[in-house]
């Protein structure tokens, strides 16, 4: 069961690299365009990004009782 644990950390470690550096890469275009851009991304993949943490934190700790 660690094994399973270990795995879903480094889940969770690529995920928001990811998003880390897709926000950086929306950032520097954001400074390319002259008018308003609207962050759909913030509003949309971060609340679902923050769940997924919380639902794998969760089973995560679930793991780890049932030794």
């Amino acid at each position: 069961m660690k094994r399973v644990a270990i795995i879903l950390l480094v889940f969770l470690i690529v995920v928001w690299s990811s998003f880390i550096v897709w926000e950086m890469q929306i950032t520097k275009w954001e400074r390319t365009i002259t008018g308003p851009a609207t962050r759909v991304d913030l509003v949309l993949i971060l609340p679902i990004l923050i769940g997924i943490t919380i639902y794998v934190i969760d089973q995560i700790i679930t793991i780890s009782k049932k030794k």
